[in-house]
């Protein structure tokens, strides 16, 4: 499992909008670039391919993450907690 930092430009960053969509409400949801124009980052989750993202804001020595999301298929298979350890 690998972490990358994403842009607006990030090639994956369509495929990740759409997991994004499928697993945030949408009245909970940001879009990538209005969370990146608001000095969050955004991190991709990739094992062969893309399978989720996070999105963090940091503050001082603080890490809040703000999303975390897999694709639904993908799910109950220690995606997340494995992006979590690789975070950490």
């Amino acid at each position: 499992m690998k972490l990358k930092k994403l842009t607006i430009y990030s090639p994956d960053i369509e495929i990740l909008e759409e997991i994004n969509k499928e697993a945030i409400p949408e009245c909970e949801r940001n879009s990538f670039k209005d969370l990146m124009n608001t000095g969050a980052a955004v991190l991709g989750i990739y094992e062969e391919g893309p399978v989720g993202f996070m999105a963090i804001r940091e503050y001082k020595d603080i890490l809040y993450l703000a999303y975390l999301a897999v694709n639904s298929a993908l799910r109950s298979k220690g995606i997340g907690g494995n992006a979590l350890k690789e975070l950490c």
